[in-house]
């Protein structure tokens, strides 16, 4: 199965391999699972096709005071990737699913 990912930032990144993970908040949709094919668009645009390495499943309080994954996931500091979860309007035990390739 093909499991597309959809971005709104982060192209470039994306395209050079600095961006190799995205942090999503987990909904009734299924995690993909680990060798299955994903395929990233940016704004509607197809960009790549690239293999799941690894799922974790996260709570709010774990994620949002560490600077690596962060930064991982292509944000330059913490305040910066607080303000874009800030959306999602997360307690600390909402789940967030990392997905690396």
């Amino acid at each position: 199965m093909v499991y597309p990912l959809r971005f709104a930032l982060f192209k470039e990144e994306i395209l050079n391999g600095v961006k190799r993970q995205t942090v999503r908040l987990l909904r009734r949709r299924r995690p993909p699972r680990v060798g299955e094919i994903l395929r990233l668009y940016y704004k509607g645009e197809f960009l790549m096709e690239t293999v799941c390495r690894e799922v974790l499943i996260m709570k709010w309080k774990d994620l949002q005071e560490d600077l690596e994954l962060a930064r991982l996931d292509g944000f330059t500091s913490l305040n910066e990737f607080k303000e874009w979860f800030k959306m999602y309007n997360p307690s600390n035990e909402t789940l967030f699913m990392v997905i690396r390739w």
